[in-house]
């Protein structure tokens, strides 16, 4: 169907509009003009009504923060709670975090990938709730997620050496999966007692890691094989 007018159809319609707004004109009072703070009232209203229906609160951002640390706090607690040691409750998950989840995971029969997922946080709250003790005893052993390397640093002391300092030769070593990273430590000796070596790959090749790094707060999580050549010292 056509959505033109005939002009003599439109010249009717104009006639109508007039005698409706004259009408209009004559039947209304006036209708008073808002004040200043009228207007600066309604404008930051429609603002805000704007803003909130775009998804724009200013304190969305800030809230959603805030609620990340209440939660990770909780986790950290729980973790606490039944003795998987996730260390300080400060909201910030770090790598004690992530081994308190590993030992929860093992020892709760639980699968070990590391994640808080839905079914890992409702067997923490319940476990917690409860009052119970899942992990017992001190984290000599923390298990390692499921993780592939595809990386092509071989556990070898040839590949190995490129992590230690030119003149020292590799005594003994171990290699092993731990959260996201390729670990090894071992003893090297440079023409007198032996002291203990880190490393972790990066790319396709060993490097270097600080004793701090590796034996710090995490230190007791670690493999034990690993953890070893912290505890008895350089």
């Amino acid at each position: 169907m056509s959505i033109r007018r005939t002009t003599a159809g439109l010249a009717a319609l104009l006639v109508s509009t007039a005698a409706l707004a004259a009408c209009s004109s004559t039947d209304s009072e006036p209708t008073p003009s808002a004040s200043p703070t009228e207007s600066a009232t309604e404008s930051a209203s429609a603002s805000a009504t704007t803003s909130a229906s775009a998804g724009q609160s200013p304190t969305a951002s800030g809230s959603d923060n805030a609620a990340t640390v209440e939660f990770n706090k909780k986790v950290q607690q729980e973790l606490n709670a039944v003795g998987c040691q996730a260390g300080p409750v400060d909201g910030v998950p770090g790598k004690q975090t992530d081994a308190a989840i590993l030992r929860f995971q093992q020892a709760a029969g639980l699968t070990v990938d590391g994640e808080l997922g839905p079914q890992t946080d409702a067997a923490l709250d319940k476990a917690a709730a409860a009052g119970e003790t899942v992990c017992t005893g001190q984290p000599t052993a923390t298990p390692s997620p499921t993780v592939t390397h595809s990386s092509g640093a071989a556990c070898t002391a040839e590949s190995l050496s490129a992590a230690v300092k030119q003149g020292e030769t590799i005594v003994r070593y171990t290699c092993a999966d731990f959260l996201d990273d390729r670990i090894a430590a071992g003893k090297v000796t440079e023409q007198g007692p032996e002291y203990s070596f880190y490393a972790r790959v990066e790319g396709d090749g060993w490097v270097a890691m600080d004793a701090n790094l590796i034996c710090g707060d995490v230190g007791s999580a670690l493999p034990a094989k690993i953890y070893k050549y912290c505890s008895d010292g350089e």
